[in-house]
């Protein structure tokens, strides 16, 4: 199938997962005078309602939106550069994904631009990547990020979770507020799965939107209910699905920039450091898993040390309560000092 020589319009979620599709599909031959353009996509709209939500923002709703910015430059940098380190991007790049958040006049209504982030970043990443991944990557982007089916999937994942761990009836009748995928939807999700495997990045970036899907849960869990992109439920219900079983253990990845306290290499099988988060200030002790040429990471991380300078950790850990209780480093690289 070879289409004709003129513009990807993508103006709705329906015409994502279709393009999507059709990129995905056998025998698809790709154009490259074709361009991708979203104008007139409407942009992912989050409506809270309740006591202290009335044409306010507040700070744990900003938090929201600050983890949104993260995730988008977090998604950019592994497509382009191979790994999630946002010290990569530019100011200009940075400039180019910056998210526009519109408040409605009169009610806590906010509006998250899509068009204009999608679009540049098809353009920025066009003089790496072939037509097709960044067809696929961008659209990939757009669905996870910005789609109703993306949020229904995401509350049905984590329903299918805590149905198999809570034990109250109360507990019960909130996930099952929770409506069930529809046909197309699941459908949808298939098309995702699919872009995955054509695609690894799209896995990476497929842990960014749930990571900050479930980090808008927690957010908005105070409003009474929840409307994203037309997507209902209550703050009850969110706060419900993103709880986890008491005492076990939570993996999150804990990236970001760090002092090295202290670096124990007494044991040549095991190299322990103490770090702390220069901007959470969280302090915990880590093993370095270093497999790289001359063991470059846990030669960053010791001049770190040495110059008592920042450094930027990929941290794997596990969390009870909030604690850490087990962190492994993956990755490390100098920090650079942004222009």
């Amino acid at each position: 199938m070879v289409m004709p020589v003129s513009d990807l319009d993508v103006n709705s979620e329906d015409q994502i997962y279709k393009v999507l599709e059709d990129f995905l599909s056998e025998g698809f031959v790709y154009n490259p005078d074709q361009k991708l353009d979203f104008e007139d996509l409407p942009p992912l709209r989050i409506r809270l309602t309740g006591d202290g939500f009335n044409g306010t923002i507040t700070p744990t709703v900003m938090k929201a939106f600050i983890e949104f910015q993260k995730a988008i430059y977090k998604s950019y940098a592994q497509a382009r550069y191979n790994t999630d380190n946002t010290n990569k991007l530019s100011k200009q790049e940075k400039q180019d994904l910056e998210i526009v958040v519109k408040v409605e006049e009169g009610s806590s209504v906010f509006d998250v631009d899509a068009q204009e982030i999608l679009e540049k970043m098809a353009v920025n990443m066009a003089s790496s990547l072939t037509g097709d991944q960044v067809v696929i990557i961008t659209l990939s982007l757009g669905a996870m990020f910005f789609t109703a089916s993306s949020i229904k999937l995401f509350l049905n994942n984590r329903k299918e979770i805590r149905s198999q761990e809570v034990t109250s009836e109360t507990e019960l009748r909130r996930l099952e507020q929770v409506t069930a995928l529809s046909e197309q939807e699941t459908r949808r999700m298939e098309i995702l799965t699919q872009a995955q495997q054509r695609e690894p990045v799209v896995k990476h970036i497929h842990n960014y939107a749930e990571d900050l899907q479930n980090e808008m849960m927690k957010s908005f869990s105070s409003a009474s209910s929840v409307q994203i992109d037309g997507v209902e439920f209550s703050g009850e219900v969110a706060r419900e699905l993103v709880k986890h079983k008491r005492n076990e253990s939570v993996v999150e990845r804990l990236d970001g920039l760090y002092r090295v306290l202290s670096v124990d290499s007494s044991n040549p099988l095991l190299f322990k450091i103490r770090i702390k988060n220069v901007q959470s200030q969280q302090e915990f002790i880590s093993t370095v898993q270093d497999e790289t040429f001359e063991s470059r990471y846990k030669t960053i991380i010791q001049q770190a040390e040495w110059n008592r300078s920042p450094v930027n950790l990929s941290i794997n850990a596990k969390l009870i309560t909030g604690e850490v209780k087990e962190a492994v480093v993956i990755g490390a690289e100098v920090y650079v000092e942004p222009e």
